[in-house]
């Protein structure tokens, strides 16, 4: 079983729609050189037969931008294969939120200046940063990264 090609399409209007679309493209091809299951291909598969379907720009950028995601995501989920960065910028959200955001609280009640709050978002950030980077580093080393950067 192969993995299907997107439908070439004429220019389009929306740069964002162009980029997104693109941006697939290159998954795709770098998906190709992959030996995937039978499963992941069917499932890549399906995405690309919604985005093949006739839309018109707005409903395609949508479509576009969902399905890019879906596959992503099922491919860390099911194979832990990812894009570059991907785990950076997973954990610098995590990081800003989950660890910045109470170390901010803490710091501001110990000095009792809650205008102190925001000096943990930072702290968080590069904690994150530093967490997201590692594990890209070890996907990279298990030769579970792709050569490409999703956004």
């Amino acid at each position: 079983m192969e993995i299907k090609e997107l439908k070439k399409r004429s220019s389009f209007t929306n740069q964002r729609l162009e980029k997104c679309y693109h941006a697939l493209d290159r998954l795709l091809i770098e998906l190709r050189t992959r030996s995937l299951p039978d499963k992941t291909i069917q499932f890549i598969n399906e995405k690309i037969d919604a985005i093949n379907a006739p839309h018109d720009e707005k409903e395609l950028k949508r479509i576009v931008s969902r399905g890019k995601n879906k596959i992503v995501k099922y491919l860390e989920k099911e194979h832990k294969i990812v894009p570059k960065n991907y785990y950076r910028t997973m954990w610098t959200g995590i990081g800003m939120s989950a660890i910045g955001i109470p170390f901010g609280v803490a710091f501001g009640n110990i000095s009792g200046n809650m205008a102190l709050l925001g000096t943990g978002i930072p702290i968080g950030m590069a904690i994150g940063i530093g967490i997201g980077t590692r594990k890209d580093k070890e996907a990279e080393k298990n030769g579970l990264q792709l050569n490409s950067e999703i956004r």
